[in-house]
């Protein structure tokens, strides 16, 4: 009810796709991950092995993807293979044929895609104590550029690391003046403490919650 009537359907490719995305917040002070490469072409990927030796860590995921879709974390190497914050071992030869899913358009609604490889984000440890070997997100919603609810999502072992709801993430909303977590729900169901952790989820408070307020008002501001 909100996003349909107040957003022009012309707009939708920005939020769409994460390359314009970050395009459009890099310009008002927003941060967010640093791009290594992207990959928009198969011929592309014959400089993988050259591109990801630059990096010990790193997250590769579709520009246009959806759900949690197509994305691994990749925390280290372990000789010739690289190795998931989940303890998955990848080849080259795998990861080359992932980001080749990825481009064909496999995690995209079968449209083709391009492929990112980014910096891997290290959360704050008040926020990794509550996430179960994934990385937690905050959620902000505003209104003609007025916050007016927002919520943090926690991976569990269900949702694979993933801060996705529909894979079985923790959703906490979160009071807007306090910046503390007042109710929490799995899978639909009320909840109060994380499934596989057991930590209470309420009344929790978000670090550096003025400044999440701001980049999310920056965001609105930046996108039509």
């Amino acid at each position: 009810e909100y996003i349909y009537p107040n957003n022009h359907r012309m707009h939708y490719p920005i939020a769409d796709n994460k390359l314009l995305t970050k395009e459009l917040l890099i310009k008002v002070g927003v941060k967010v991950p640093q791009t290594f490469v992207v990959y928009s072409y198969f011929y592309e990927l014959r400089n993988l092995d050259r591109d990801l030796a630059l990096h010990s860590e790193f997250v590769i995921k579709p520009a246009k993807g959806s759900g949690g879709g197509g994305i691994i974390v990749i925390a280290g190497k372990d000789g010739d293979q690289w190795i998931s914050v989940g303890g998955t071992r990848y080849s080259p030869q795998e990861l080359r044929r992932h980001i080749g899913d990825i481009l064909f358009g496999i995690h995209s609604f079968g449209l083709s895609d391009q492929a990112i490889v980014e910096q891997r984000i290290r959360q704050h440890p008040a926020i990794e104590r509550l996430s179960a070997g994934g990385l937690a997100d905050v959620r902000i919603i505003l209104y003609n550029e007025v916050v007016i609810m927002s919520m943090i999502r926690l991976p569990t072992s269900i949702s694979e690391g993933r801060a996705n709801l529909h894979q079985g993430a923790v959703g906490a909303g979160i009071d807007l003046k306090s910046g503390k977590t007042t109710s929490a729900s799995l899978k639909g169901a009320p909840t109060t403490h994380h499934p596989d952790i057991g930590c209470e989820l309420i009344g929790v408070g978000i670090p550096f919650w003025n400044e999440v307020l701001e980049a999310g008002m920056r965001a609105a501001k930046a996108i039509p």
